[in-house]
């Protein structure tokens, strides 16, 4: 568990149940984010047989202090030293700041806690949003990956970011909003 002054990131659970079937929508996912339909029957096996937090994946709950909805956070461990992070925010959370103190929360939990040596995240070229918070806490623009992921329509470019460990203490985080 990830404790801050404004936040917690903690372990997703049964608990959470009703949030994950709300998020199978735009509207709980948000307009970049592509999603799938599931039945609450399957998010509660999903939750049960292990595979939304075990050793290669790992979903994350953000909530205030008094256990407030802030998003949900997604660790893929593809191989050894390697980490993939992707965060979706509420859409009652998006603009207040808690995109970039999560990333950078999580970012120092991963380099303290994991023998990774390269942190990547993507989002799609037209999430401006996503893409200042990434850069505002250190990735860095690597590419941009045409026609990507297919959502909302039609296949999208993302732009793929990485922050390696090497670079992390030397890095300045920009700090803003």
């Amino acid at each position: 568990m990830i404790v801050r002054d404004k936040f917690i990131i903690r372990a997703v659970g049964f608990k959470d149940l009703d949030t994950l079937y709300w998020m199978n929508n735009e509207s709980g996912r948000g307009a970049y984010q592509e999603y799938a339909f599931e039945s609450r029957d399957v998010i509660s096996e999903n939750l049960r047989s292990g595979k939304l937090f075990n050793d290669g994946f790992q979903m994350l709950i953000a909530e205030t202090p008094d256990k407030e909805y802030l998003g949900a956070v997604y660790l893929n461990f593809p191989r050894t030293g390697l980490v993939r992070y992707g965060l979706v925010l509420d859409s009652d959370t998006r603009g207040q700041g808690y995109g970039r103190l999560i990333t950078e929360a999580v970012i120092e939990y991963i380099f303290s806690n994991f023998p990774v040596v390269r942190l990547e995240a993507e989002t799609d070229k037209e999430n401006a949003p996503a893409r200042k918070v990434l850069e505002e806490s250190g990735f860095q623009e690597e590419g941009v990956l045409r026609n990507y992921r297919f959502h909302h329509g039609s296949y999208r470019d993302f732009v793929i970011y990485s922050k390696v460990r090497q670079n992390h203490k030397n890095q300045k985080i920009k700090k803003g909003a």
